[in-house]
């Protein structure tokens, strides 16, 4: 959005949240609960894959054709998601370029297992939001289903591993989706003070 933070008052904006980044697990929590576009895509994206290795072992217990390798493949998707992890963030730095971000930094709260790219002071709409907030989950489900296409075997199940764990892990980016879709009525913008490790959110006076 083009619009510095510094003006966003004399442009009729009033700040309406602060969201510390060692509360954003709190934060987000009850927006997750909420029932919209992202919240369900977000519960989708977890749960439909990991019904898959359900079933499957399911089925092979009873046919008496259980591989315990199916196991170990899908836990080392697990690992997979994890190491995916500086990828993810950095899907998000790139984002936040691509809709005029100049300056990224990256921090985490490792207490809270908060992983987050930032960019300081650049004044995001629901717009910019969507874009930065969608693109890991969406670049990396994505390339991880086209690899399905040309594997088989218990390799297979790294990969649902993977999707499912890393969709959990992209919680907060749906979270603050869904606070954003929440308010939508309200022409919400948002900024991060890297230095103060705080987001604020704004909104329209006339709302």
């Amino acid at each position: 959005m083009n619009i510095s933070f510094n003006d966003l008052e004399k442009n009729k904006f009033i700040k309406i949240d602060e969201l510390r980044h060692d509360q954003i697990p709190a934060f987000i929590r009850p927006y997750l609960k909420k029932f919209n576009f992202y919240t369900i895509s977000y519960n989708l994206l977890v749960i439909i894959p990991f019904l898959f290795f359900i079933i499957r072992i399911i089925i092979d217990y009873i046919n008496h054709s259980f591989d315990s390798a199916i196991i170990s493949f899908f836990a080392f998707g697990i690992t997979g998601a994890f190491l995916l992890i500086p990828i993810h963030e950095l899907i998000h730095a790139l984002a936040y370029k691509l809709v005029g971000a100049k300056t990224i930094s990256f921090g985490s709260d490792i207490k809270n297992f908060v992983f987050f790219a930032a960019a300081d002071k650049f004044v995001a709409d629901y717009k910019d939001f969507q874009i930065i907030a969608l693109a890991p989950v969406v670049t990396i489900t994505f390339i991880s289903i086209i690899i399905l296409f040309f594997i088989s075997g218990t390799l297979v199940w790294s990969f649902i591993g993977l999707i499912t764990v890393h969709s959990m892990f992209s919680g907060g980016d749906f979270g603050l989706l869904s606070y954003f879709h929440e308010n939508r009525d309200k022409e919400m913008v948002t900024y991060d003070d890297v230095q103060n490790k705080i987001s604020y959110f704004y909104s329209k006076e006339n709302f």
